[in-house]
């Protein structure tokens, strides 16, 4: 093989590289430098199969950020091929993977007998790519893939130590975190941040009836509804019990109890089947309060939002909403064989 020092040195430090740093994706970008110098390649990538197409984690010669949103779909050549035959290929332009390449290196990355990633190296120049190219990147395939397997996995534990496993939301400790950065963002910026403090109400009356099953199912829906009732860019997250934390960046103080009204409506407007026969209007009690008028730190701002919404919850007990918080027992009799227990 020519040039064969520089290719083994280069060899070595790509096999030793995923296994030394725990950042995969500087690793793979490493990886992906030294086969774009080894492979005279203009454009690089490796990718993670994710359903039917491929998701970039390293890319090389493209344009800043356009790498990381890039998708291949499953059935692009010379990919398809590559992951047919279980070996690189040697190609031609690479149909819609790299506009203006004239050639073109995929491989498949296998773990465990499964296909679960791509490399695709591409040259503006046609011929580029030779056989040596080819049996120099599948010395290293195996390892490529074992790496993009463990960020997977890494990625995995990270999303699920950062997500309530009944809702699907950002945790408590997530939710702490962001409105420590939507603070310090706001501080930079001269701007507000208005904090929801929110509790659902009648969850231990559903648990107690029902068992925790049933309230987990209301908790997951009343967490989908308040979702679904912020802006794109707030956040809401469950902190504990029945208890969610809503941060609504630059939110206008003058508007907020129109906001909360709304809130309320959409979370109490569907019934939510938790049992076989059991629905439940949910409600929510609500308190608010906004950086920096009640507080300039985090503690301070869930401090007072918790109390406003015990006031509202205790407001709520007294008048209407706690009426919204009714069993609906549907005995399959159609609506006059409903009734209501509280």
């Amino acid at each position: 093989m020519a040039q064969a020092p520089e290719r083994l040195a280069a060899l070595y430090d790509i096999l030793q590289t995923p296994a030394a740093d725990l950042d995969f994706e500087r690793s793979f970008a490493r990886c992906l430098q030294k086969l774009r110098s080894v492979c005279s390649a203009d454009r690089g990538g490796i990718y993670l199969l994710e359903n039917d197409s491929y998701r970039s984690v390293a890319s090389a010669g493209l344009p800043e950020r356009s790498g990381s949103r890039l998708r291949l779909d499953r059935g692009a050549e010379p990919l398809r091929t590559a992951e047919r035959r279980r070996a690189p290929v040697i190609g031609g332009p690479p149909a819609a993977c790299a506009p203006g390449a004239q050639s073109s290196l995929a491989a498949p990355l296998r773990y465990a007998g499964r296909h679960v990633g791509a490399l695709l190296l591409t040259a503006r120049r046609a011929g580029r790519m030779t056989r040596e190219h080819g049996l120099f990147v599948s010395l290293i395939t195996d390892k490529l893939a074992q790496a993009l397997v463990s960020s997977r996995e890494m990625r995995r534990l990270a999303r699920d130590a950062r997500t309530d496993g009944t809702t699907g939301l950002p945790n408590a400790r997530a939710s702490a975190r962001r409105l420590e950065q939507e603070l310090a963002r706001a501080e930079r910026e001269g701007t507000t941040v208005g904090v929801l403090f929110l509790d659902i109400d009648g969850l231990k009356p559903v648990n107690d009836r029902c068992g925790h099953s049933a309230g987990d199912k209301l908790l997951a829906a009343a967490g989908l509804k308040l979702e679904q009732s912020l802006r794109s860019y707030d956040f809401v997250g469950r902190i504990g019990g029945d208890e969610f934390l809503a941060i609504l960046p630059g939110a206008d103080p003058r508007g907020i109890e129109k906001r909360i009204r709304e809130i309320k409506r959409q979370v109490s407007a569907v019934p939510v089947a938790v049992a076989p026969g059991v629905k439940v209007s949910a409600a929510v009690s609500i308190g608010a309060a906004f950086y920096p008028r009640d507080g300039m730190t985090a503690q301070e701002l869930l401090d007072a939002s918790d109390r406003r919404m015990y006031a509202d919850k205790e407001s709520g007990r007294a008048g209407r909403q706690r009426r919204q918080n009714w069993f609906f027992i549907d005995s399959g009799s159609g609506p006059g064989g409903s009734r209501r227990i509280q």
